[in-house]
């Protein structure tokens, strides 16, 4: 659960929403309005943090934090500190 709270905190700083605006099914463009800059720093963001490399086709994939969270489970993730 540790995991969902960082990403899930991640998204909030990123995005600058409060946690409450957040549930796992909240589209990241179609309800929060995000543009394409703050998905690409999102992505910079989960590539640096959790040591992965995330391919600009799947950018597509990253649209909520459900989204997110499916795909990093498809990682082998090695979180820095």
């Amino acid at each position: 659960m540790e995991l969902y709270s960082d990403v899930k905190e991640l998204i909030c700083e990123t995005l600058e929403v409060e946690a409450d605006e957040i549930n796992d099914d909240t589209h990241f463009v179609d309800d929060l309005g995000i543009d394409s800059i703050l998905i690409i720093e999102l992505k910079t963001l989960f590539e640096e943090k959790y040591t992965i490399a995330i391919d600009k086709d799947d950018l597509n994939e990253l649209t909520s934090l459900a989204a997110v969270m499916n795909y990093l489970s498809t990682k082998d993730l090695k979180p820095t500190a």
